[in-house]
Parts: C-alpha cells; structure tokens; sequence
C-alpha cells in the first residue's frame, strides 16, 4: 500500500474522522551538452528508452507520452487528478523524475515523492530518456525503480518562433510559443510559454497548468555551458485520491489543490584537460502546495495543508582516457533538502499536523566503462561498473552499486546484454514528521533489479529488443493499525517480460510493445499495477501531410477507494489521433482526437473517465 493511500485509511478509520543518470545529447556538429554532469552510463550499465520526438510532438499529455513505453503505467485517479509513474511495477514514488537535470521529487507529500507529469506541456520537452532498474549509483536516493529524464528544447534548434494553439470538445484550451532570438553555437536563447486549461471533467473536476521558461547555451573555451530556468502553476479541482470518485464518495465537495513549481540548472562541461574532461553542475528546485480536502462524512475530516520544499543540488565529475576502449570517472555530490507543511485536520476543533525538517547528504562515487565501439570491435565487449556512498543527512553511510555489460555479436547487428544494480530511498519528510503518522526510526527502502536481453538491429530501419527483467524491493513504508504510525514491513517481487519492435518503411514508421508482470506482494500492498500491457505507434509524413496514432491497452487492476475497499477494474484501451496538414510554409492545421474509442473504463474506483474529444490544433512556425 503506498504513503496516500495509507493515509486515506488512516483517515477512514479515526474517529469522527544526483548526478543524473545522464548521456549527454550529441547535435549541432558534435557538441556535447551536458544533461547534469558528466556520467558513463550506457546502454551497457542500464536499459535505457529515448521516447520517439514524434509522440511529444503529436500527443496532448506527458502522461500519454510516456504510456508509449512499454514500461510505465500511468496512475490518475481521474481524468483531472494528478498523475503518477509507475515504472516496472515499483510505487509512484520509486522513480526520480528531472527536468534539465532538477530532480522535481518533493518529500513533504504525503505520496512520498510522487511527481506529477501532468504539471508538465509536452510542449516544453525537446527528448524523454527512461532509464530502467535502480540507478542510485547514479542519482541517489528516490531511484529504486528508475529515472525518466526530461530535457527542454535545445535553443539552437527548430524554428526562430513558434506557437500552437489547440481547442477541443468540453472546453480544453492550450496555447504554447517559443521565440529563440538567438541561436548561435557561441550563445543560443530561447523563452517558452505554456498555458492550459481542462476544461469541463465529471461533476465540475477540472484542472489548469502554466509556465514560463528561458534556456541559454554557449561555448566556453572548449566546453559547453548550459543554463535553465522555469516556473510554473498548476491549480486542479477534483476529488481527493482514494474518496470513491464523483460515483462513490460521500460528498461532492472537490479537493484544491494549487501547487507552484520554480527551478535552476547550470551545467557545464569542459573538453580535455591534461587527459582530464571535468564537469560541474548545481540544480535548485522550489515548490509550494496548497491543499483544501473536504469532509467525507461520517469518517474522514476537512484538512488544509500548505507546504514548501527546496533541494539545491551540487556535482562535479571529473573523466579520464585510460585507454582507447577504457574510460574511468570520479565525483562527489552534496544535497540539501528542507520541508516544511502546516495544516490541521478539522474535528471540531483544529488538530495541527506542522513538521519541518532539512536533511544533506554528501556523496562520492566512480565509474569505470569499456566502449568497444571505439575500438571497432566486431564480437566485443561493453562493461559497465560503478559504486556510490551516500552519507545521507551525514548519519547513515548508504552503498549502492550498478554493473552491466553488453556482447556484440560480429557482423549480424545483434548483442546480448544484462545488468544488475541497487537502490535506496530515504523516509520522506512526510513519513518520518508527520505528527499523526510519522515514525523518526524507519530504515530507507531498497531494491536489487537485474535484466538480461537481447537487442537486434536489421540496417538503420528495424530494431527489436527483448528483455526480462526482476526486481525485488524490501523495508517499503506501510501503514501499521496496531501501531498506528508508518512502519518498515512490506516486502514486493516483481517479475517481468519486455519486447518491442521498431520499423520504418518509406514515410511510414512503426512500433509495437507488449509486456507480462508478475508481482508478489501482501493484500492491498501493490495496487494498480497490470498483469500486461501492450500498445502500438504509427507516424506517417508525406509532402504536407502528417499523421500519428497512439494505441495502448492493458488488462485487470487491483484498486481501492474508501468507499469501496479494493475491487478489481475491467481492462481499459485508448487510442489518440493526430492528422495534420501544411497549409502553406510554417503553418499546419490538424485535427486531434483524444480517446477516440470513447473507453470508459475507471482507473480508480468511482471515477469516471473523460470520454472522446476531438478538436483542432494550429501550429506556427518560422
């Protein structure tokens, strides 16, 4: 069971009541920008997924986006609830998510760091990595299950301006635009704003998003610098996350929630150095949230709660040649957290659940990689393998590990890879703080994931990869009754098969996924996860003509409601349309369709989904 919905029993039953796991992106004639700072990760330390540009250009929402992958499921409880990543099967708040290397997890939550994507305009991103298997080697804590990677437009590419505007069905609206005025490789500029709004949702449930971003790169002797900035709004009306829904719950009263979203990145790498390629970055993230939750008579008080969290993030990394195959890495990182939420829940008389914490956890790691590709070898290895020490808030020394290596079969585009590594999370603020349910002794939560596969490539056109992979995480944070505080207990197994297949042919490309889990866990402990999963893309660009489809369907979920308890949801399916035409240079007219097969299936008890909407998008560009 995770942290939220834990809490919601809680509520039920009182009374009357980093270094980022980063490659660094190659463009513009070889230039290496640096994602945070510089790593050695490669397909050999991790499986790692680059969501095709195409879904982010074409979809409505990151979280369909995502949904693309064969490895991530999307949890929302309801069509304008805040939306959370499951990654191969791990709690929402087993993934560390970035954007331009700022770790956006927030541990005040009482979802334990759960990032929600929705906050995020597919508009602002200019490429998705998905790294998948525990990287704390890596990033640190937060990264049990994996890493998604966002990372914003480079202001040296596309047009010099561009909008789109897009209206649909039930009142949705965005509008979104970019002007770069500079676009040089000694300084590039570029400033992004984005707007949305929902519109009409079940029972008045509605949500809007904005913000506003500026990035700036340029050359510095024989690196490169990277700078971002971004503040954002999101504002969501909806019912609270376990209440049953505008179906079931006890009230139509809707939960607000108002959350505000700032962030810093400067990176910057450097070229050689007497045989020395070092980098640096810092990250600061800042977000506040307000919350008003309604009574849900006869059981679940009226709460408010305000809170503030910040994380500044310091890296340097320096890399060296040991050979013309051998490379080897050393860092050292310092995080600094700090909480704070106040708030009461209403029994007729305020009951205060204030806390504040900080925390800071130094850390040293190493790498060391072997690239036969630089060698040329046909039927060679790749080797992968680092350590990290995590002192985290310089009490507890915390070890994590990653190795892997990848086998290149000669002359058939063909390798054979595995890999294997842990993580930690430390508690959340939220679980060690909170005055009601908070325990100051819980133990991080680990994990031990492992994968083999097989990948195989027929010319620049095709490609199939094929995996199975196992994870296995201990200490999980759970609601105890007899106790009534979180405690370390829950133990979960997660066994699961990977394929997909990528093909291109003419102006057409194609790809397909399919994917079976098994998790073993205690009654009520995993929820919302599906036996399998499978899904399929097609893009076609042609003259003045584009289209793409995007077509996902999974089977049974477990998931549970106060109302309700835990029930079991019938199989779901969704396919988005997009077909745009270029009516003259630099401006195309499309036509959009969201769940077009009008499914209705719930994704949590009692809420009901958004059905079809179609609409009409506008893009300009010169």
């Amino acid at each position: 069971m995770s942290i939220s919905t834990a809490v919601m029993v809680l509520l039920a039953i009182q009374p009357a009541s980093n270094a980022t796991p980063d490659v660094s992106n190659t463009a513009n004639d070889g230039d290496t920008i640096v994602v945070r700072a510089q790593r050695l990760v490669d397909p050999a330390a991790v499986s790692v997924e680059t969501i095709d540009v195409r879904g982010i250009d074409a979809l409505g929402d990151v979280k369909s986006v995502l949904e693309t992958s064969p490895s991530v499921s999307i949890v929302s409880p309801g069509p304008a609830g805040a939306t959370e990543i499951l990654l191969r099967g791990g709690d929402a708040n087993f993934t560390a998510v970035t954007v331009d290397g700022v770790r956006l997890n927030d541990v005040t939550d009482s979802r334990g760091g759960a990032v929600d994507v929705g906050a995020i305009a597919p508009f602002e991103i200019g490429r998705i990595n998905i790294y998948k298997g525990a990287v704390s080697v890596l990033e640190g804590s937060d990264a049990l299950s994996g890493q998604i990677a966002l990372e914003t437009d480079d202001p040296r590419d596309g047009p010099r301006a561009e909008a789109m505007l897009r209206v649909a069905d039930q009142g949705l609206g965005s509008v979104n635009g970019r002007w770069s005025p500079l676009r040089d490789e000694a300084l590039a500029l570029s400033v992004t704003g984005t707007w949305f709004d929902f519109g009409d949702g079940p029972a008045g449930q509605t949500y809007s998003r904005s913000s506003l971003g500026v990035k700036m790169s340029g050359a510095a002797g024989s690196g490169r610098w990277v700078a971002s900035a971004r503040v954002g709004e999101t504002s969501r009306e909806a019912f609270a996350d376990a209440s049953g829904g505008n179906r079931f719950a006890a009230t139509p009263d809707l939960e607000q929630r108002d959350a505000r979203l700032s962030t810093l990145s400067l990176r910057y790498g450097a070229g050689e150095t007497a045989g020395w390629s070092p980098s640096v970055a810092f990250t600061y993230l800042h977000r506040t949230e307000d919350r008003d939750t309604p009574a849900a008579p006869p059981q679940v008080p009226a709460g408010t709660s305000d809170s503030t969290f910040e994380r500044m993030t310091l890296v340097g990394t320096a890399t060296r040649s040991l050979s013309q195959d051998w490379q080897a890495l050393a860092g050292a990182e310092i995080v600094q957290e700090k909480g704070e939420t106040t708030g009461s829940l209403d029994y007729g008389f305020p009951l205060p659940v204030d806390f504040e914490l900080e925390r800071t956890t130094p850390s040293v790691f190493a790498e060391v990689r072997r690239d036969s590709a630089a060698r040329g070898d046909g039927g060679a290895f790749d080797l992968y393998a680092g350590i990290r020490a995590d002192y985290v808030d310089t009490e507890e020394l915390v070890p994590t590990v990653r190795a892997g290596g990848e086998y290149h079969l000669p002359d058939n585009g063909t390798s054979v890879y595995a890999s294997i590594g842990t993580g930690f999370k430390a508690p959340s603020f939220y679980a060690v703080g909170d005055p009601l349910v908070g325990n100051p002794d819980l133990e991080d939560e680990t994990s031990i994931t492992g994968e083999v596969g097989l990948r195989h490539a027929i010319g620049e056109v095709t490609a199939v990869d094929l995996s199975v992979y196992h994870s296995s995480y201990k200490d999980l944070i759970d609601f105890d009754g007899a106790t009534f505080s979180l405690v370390n207990r829950a133990e979960v197994e997660v066994t699961g098969i990977e394929a997909s297949l990528t093909h291109e042919i003419g102006a057409h490309a194609f790809s397909a996924f399919g994917t079976q889990m098994n998790t073993q866990a205690p009654d009520g402990a995993v929820l919302l996860r599906p036996d399998w999963r499978a899904g399929a893309t097609w893009a076609w660009s042609q003259d003045r003509i584009n289209a793409y489809a995007s077509y996902r369907i999974r089977g049974e979920i477990e998931a549970s409601s106060v109302p309700t308890g835990i029930v079991t949801l019938d199989p779901s399916q969704r396919l988005d349309l997009y077909a745009g035409y270029e009516l003259t240079d630099g401006l195309q007219l499309a036509l959009t369709a969201d769940n077009l097969l009008d499914s209705e299936t719930e994704a949590q008890p009692g809420f009901t989904p958004m059905g079809r909407r179609l609409g009409i998008r506008l893009d300009i560009a010169y």
